[in-house]
């Protein structure tokens, strides 16, 4: 495994991994006291910064055992380019307690399927819960701006952006090109979602997975239509307020403004710390791959300094 930057682990930010499927991958060297009752949860894959090739499994910051050597090798590239970027891989993970037995098991895809093919959109967005195979069609017009997708592995996840085109049509789009459209009957189910973010300054977003090779590609979104979005992705879309595009998100891309006297910006855990005298303008959103705040968590703390 390649060295590069290294980062301590309270300054890596979690990544939730891609493309798991069931708990299917079992961890080694569980303590047979740590837990008391059975939990469904998320772990973080934290490599050893002095032998990368051990692999921890972490829950709530206590290690709970580590990954088999084999499967670190399969991964060593994923954890790799999330350890230049400063990121530690998250799934879910579930730990059951059976006749005083503990059995830790994680949620961990494909390595091709862990890490999408593309970077996240430059604009404000809202990105939709996973949800079942919607499929796009018109793939074989835009084959220019999916070919730069199609590799070896023959698959791969990306960021899609929804948009409303044609009357009552929704056109996908990756890195803002063209890739193809849905349906009616999928652009009808997803249409609300996608209007119902506009006043609020915010693209739709969806996992996409590209499959094909230079001659044939097909496209399919794996997201939540309207009805089955949740209340609580609804309520936070509502808390939004309207708001002009932005050229990034996260803390470096929007840079520091004067600072107000007798308070300080404070992140919460799980976010990287923010620039000396930060304060998000106007319209700031906290970056979609960060952890969510608590509920109860205090953005301002008086100055100290």
């Amino acid at each position: 495994m390649k060295h590069g930057k290294r980062f301590a682990a309270g300054e890596l930010t979690p990544f939730a991994l891609w493309g798991g499927g069931g708990y299917h991958q079992e961890v080694v060297g569980v303590p047979v006291d740590c837990f008391e009752r059975s939990i469904d949860t998320s772990a973080v894959l934290l490599p050893d910064v002095v032998d990368p090739v051990v692999v921890a499994v972490q829950v709530r910051g206590m290690t709970v055992g580590h990954l088999p050597g084999e499967v670190v090798e399969l991964y060593r590239d994923c954890f790799a380019e999330l350890a230049e970027r400063g990121q530690v891989a998250q799934v879910p993970c579930r730990i059951r307690v059976e006749d005083s037995r503990v059995r830790v098991r994680i949620a961990l895809g494909p390595p091709h399927l862990c890490l999408p093919l593309n970077q996240r959109p430059p604009v404000p967005y809202l990105q939709l819960p996973d949800g079942p195979a919607i499929q796009v069609t018109g793939e074989d017009e835009c084959m220019a701006a999916i070919d730069p997708f199609l590799g070896g592995a023959g698959e791969g996840h990306v960021y899609a952006t929804l948009h409303e085109a044609a009357v009552d049509l929704v056109e996908i789009r990756v890195d803002g090109h063209r890739v193809g459209q849905l349906t009616d009957r999928a652009s009808g189910d997803l249409l609300p979602a996608i209007r119902h973010l506009e006043p609020h300054g915010l693209t739709a977003v969806a996992t996409a997975k590209i499959r094909g090779n230079h001659l044939r590609a097909e496209i399919t979104l794996y997201c939540a239509t309207a009805d089955q979005l949740p209340a609580d992705w609804i309520a936070a879309a509502d808390a939004l307020v309207p708001l002009a595009p932005l050229a990034g998100l996260g803390f470096a891309s929007i840079g520091v403004v004067p600072r107000k006297p007798g308070i300080t910006f404070v992140p919460a855990p799980g976010w990287p710390p923010a620039p000396i005298g930060w304060e998000p303008p106007p319209g700031w959103l906290p970056d979609p791959e960060w952890p969510p705040a608590p509920p109860d968590w205090k953005f301002w703390a008086l100055d100290q300094s």
